[in-house]
């Protein structure tokens, strides 16, 4: 998946990418941390859904995150380039 556009908030992050094209994608997995290289917390999403926005998070942290598709057979893609707010 390529990113389109992250927008950090009050305790929260909005992050869009592009839709990915390859047929059979069943969902979305977001990975996030606070430390590049190290994205422990992670969500499931939608295969049809190209936004997501994460909420919880303490401003004025760096948050770093990373997203990969995975298709209805299990495969998952490589994970996204790492992208921060």
């Amino acid at each position: 998946p390529l990113w389109v556009t992250i927008t950090p908030g009050d305790g929260q992050v909005a992050l869009r990418w592009q839709a990915n094209s390859e047929a059979g994608l069943e969902h979305y997995v977001l990975y996030w941390g606070t430390e590049s290289g190290n994205l422990p917390d992670l969500e499931e999403i939608g295969g049809t859904l190209t936004e997501h926005i994460v909420t919880g998070l303490s401003n004025g942290t760096n948050y770093f995150f990373a997203l990969t598709a995975v298709d209805k057979d299990g495969n998952v893609s490589n994970m996204s380039t790492e992208v921060t707010a």
